[in-house]
């Protein structure tokens, strides 16, 4: 296995991220605030080590190829190398003070969890609450290259079915996989753009726009306020967030044919045929049931608040206009199962994806007709392709897996002192990368600072696994995979 083409690589994204570092002192000059120091050292550091591994491990970009230990090891080591370097800031302006605080919001922010460890945002600096909508934005772009390029590759969780030609060259060339992420880029900024001025016309401020259109797109759940969009008290910019976080859960490539006029693509398309049917499903009962225990309350009012926390839940955002814990245990039970079932594939949703629930229900289905048929003869089909063994036993082992490390994440946690049932909680807002503890209270602002410097990396872990789909992370620890 060759080394230097995965560090030259990750040595490229340091510079990026280190260039990145740099937007935010433009805000931080604009609004005449003071929090420069952070992101300039901070850049400069990253840089400086981003520069050392591409010209220690100098490579011809396009003569660059990766095997499937190659993308593994590329894989893990980017998002580990990215956060490390991408928590320098929050270290640097002492937001958040500690190490492992600041780590933890910048593994929340890359990986769109939504957590956070700071207390008191209004306190927080613009330069700080800009950055890590940067890390959203910028972690939502890489979990779509991800998922469009590498893992199909990788043939994990099934994604092996979504394998097309871009997967099918990104694994001989790797300038195929920088074509893809540009042009994702692109599309993100464009959307971004747009919403950042719908949310402007809607009222908010240019800070608070810009950061709520890039955290909503990316289904990342950072906000400005400690009170998230609840704070606001603005239906305009709740509505306009529901279509953002509605189109960041759906496939890009998808939305690409959309805007190109092909809406017959999206309307065919069975992940979003199935998406959309379970968001208005949930909604209805959840507006039933609202209705029903609280009949006070406008009716209008109830359906926007219910179909803005299915929405932000199913997407794995973590935007919140209300408590649903004063809602009554089925509103909190609903969107708690609800975080776990996520979004399309190719989207910067967390949580199981729609495809994989529809695999498992197409072979419940074909279990069943052989039940009754024993002679019959019943294969299991996914949007008119036959499934496979091997993209059944992919999809298989991703739920023994996803369910696993829920377990052994919430057992650490127990382990670590805390309440059974908000270990629980906690550990479904890491894994689904949620980052909203649904029906617990931790505990005032930033609410994750309340715990444990142990509990905090055990939550880290977990967003991380939950991220880079199990597989990826539990390979890597194998022995075995490193055999030759």
């Amino acid at each position: 296995m060759t080394l230097r083409p995965v560090f030259y690589i990750i040595g490229l994204l340091l510079i990026f991220l280190g260039l990145s570092m740099l937007v935010p002192i433009a805000v931080v000059l604009y609004l005449e605030s003071y929090d420069w120091g952070g992101f300039v050292y901070g850049a400069a550091i990253t840089l400086f080590f981003g520069v050392m591994m591409t010209l220690a491990n100098q490579h011809s970009l396009d003569k660059i190829t990766l095997g499937v230990r190659e993308a593994f090891l590329l894989t893990g080591l980017s998002w580990v190398f990215v956060i490390v370097f991408a928590s320098l800031p929050f270290l640097l302006s002492g937001h958040p003070q500690t190490l492992t605080d600041s780590l933890f919001e910048s593994t929340s922010a890359l990986t769109t969890t939504g957590a956070t460890v700071i207390k008191n945002l209004a306190k927080a600096t613009p330069g700080i609450l800009f950055w890590r909508s940067i890390l959203q934005w910028l972690g939502g772009i890489g979990i779509i290259v991800m998922a469009l390029t590498i893992l199909p590759m990788l043939r994990i969780g099934g994604m092996q079915l979504f394998r097309s030609e871009s997967s099918e060259r990104s694994e001989r060339n790797l300038p195929r996989v920088s074509q893809i992420a540009k042009a994702i880029l692109s599309i993100q900024a464009l959307f971004t753009v747009i919403f950042f001025l719908a949310l402007l016309g809607a009222g908010l401020g240019p800070l608070d726009a810009v950061c709520h259109a890039m955290t909503a797109l990316t289904t990342g759940g950072l906000s400005t306020l400690d009170t998230s969009i609840s704070g606001f008290a603005n239906p305009l910019a709740e509505m306009i967030l529901i279509v953002a976080m509605l189109m960041g859960s759906c496939t890009l490539l998808l939305m690409i044919r959309v805007f190109q006029g092909d809406w017959r693509a999206f309307t065919s398309n069975p992940q979003i045929r199935w998406f959309f049917s379970i968001i208005g499903l949930m909604t209805t009962f959840l507006i039933f049931w609202r209705f029903y225990h609280t009949p006070n309350q406008p009716l209008l009012q109830m359906s926007r608040e219910s179909l803005f926390m299915v929405v932000s839940s199913i997407s794995s955002t973590g935007f919140t206009v209300a408590n649903p814990g004063v809602w009554g245990s089925f509103s909190t039970l609903l969107l708690f199962m609800a975080s776990f079932i996520g979004g399309c594939t190719g989207s910067t949703t967390g949580g199981l994806k729609i495809f994989r629930i529809q695999v498992l229900w197409t072979v419940l289905k074909t279990q069943m007709a052989r039940l009754r048929r024993p002679h019959g003869v019943f294969l299991p089909h996914y949007n008119d392709q036959v499934l496979s063994d091997d993209v059944m036993g992919s999809v298989f082992t991703f739920f023994g897996l996803f369910g696993l490390t829920y377990g052994v994440i919430a057992l650490t946690l127990s382990f670590c002192g805390i309440d059974p049932i908000v270990s629980l909680s906690v550990s479904a807002a890491a894994i689904t990368n949620t980052g909203m503890g649904v029906g617990v209270d931790l505990g005032g602002n930033g609410p994750f600072a309340t715990l444990s410097d142990p509990a905090k990396w055990t939550l880290m872990v977990g967003m991380l696994m939950g991220r880079l789909e199990m597989m990826t992370i539990v390979a890597l620890l194998l022995p075995g995979f490193w055999k030759r």
